[in-house]
């Protein structure tokens, strides 16, 4: 048994990292509904709230919280999972756009490049990415109203031929590239955290497991 005081530091973890999650939801949902592009510093608080709590920090901390850490413990594994969930979210949105037909019905891999999701089907959907937050700050203006379309229309409207088109110029602007910068801070960012904590094999793991989802990105 854990007893009174972790469960309760549990229960207090998973409500405000349930609150966290449901606001970066509600931005992540809210501004395709409203046609709305948000700005880089908005899109990182998204993906702070949202992929950043419940893939990070929140399993991160209650596993502190578990295992008996100090607060200083719980705050830098939590920071650590953060920026981990961070860097792996926007990893992601870089796989869909390089994920191959091949990959389509193959799950995510290290070394295959593997995706299991159609290419650019992040576009199709209207995500507002990293990638696409950039794209839009670099093209031209007919480019920018051409994007935009896509993104706005419904997903079964969009042909493969309009997908690609965005993709190119993804390329083009080598924002694909910007993300790719923007992964790796986020990857250092989260091992600086991890070597606050004291060195064992535990923290050795932890290592391996952000290794792992950024695809060694730093």
């Amino acid at each position: 048994l854990l007893g009174a005081e972790v469960s309760l530091d549990l229960v207090e973890e998973m409500i405000r990292g349930s609150r966290e999650t449901f606001e970066g939801q509600a931005y992540d949902v809210g501004w395709i509904r409203q046609q709305c592009i948000p700005s880089e510093d908005e899109f990182m608080t998204m993906l702070r709230k949202k992929t950043g709590w419940y893939t990070g920090r929140g399993p991160c901390t209650a596993g502190a919280i578990i295992a008996g850490a100090d607060s200083d413990l719980r705050t830098h594994i939590g920071d650590f999972g953060e920026a981990m969930a961070i860097a792996f979210q926007i990893r992601d949105d870089l796989l869909n756009l390089s994920a191959s037909e091949q990959d389509a019905g193959v799950a995510p891999g290290i070394t295959s490049g593997a995706y299991g999701k159609e290419r650019g089907g992040d576009i199709a959907e209207g995500k507002r990415t990293l990638i696409i937050i950039d794209l839009l700050r670099k093209c031209s203006p007919t480019e920018q109203d051409e994007v935009l379309k896509i993104l706005h229309a419904e997903r079964q409207l969009n042909t493969t031929e309009e997908i690609e088109r965005v993709i190119a110029l993804v390329e083009h602007y080598e924002c694909d590239r910007y993300a790719e910068e923007v992964c790796m801070i986020k990857a250092r960012e989260s091992l600086a955290y991890l070597q606050k904590i004291p060195a064992n094999p535990a923290r050795d793991t932890l290592g391996e497991m952000l290794d792992f989802l950024v695809q060694r990105a730093f």
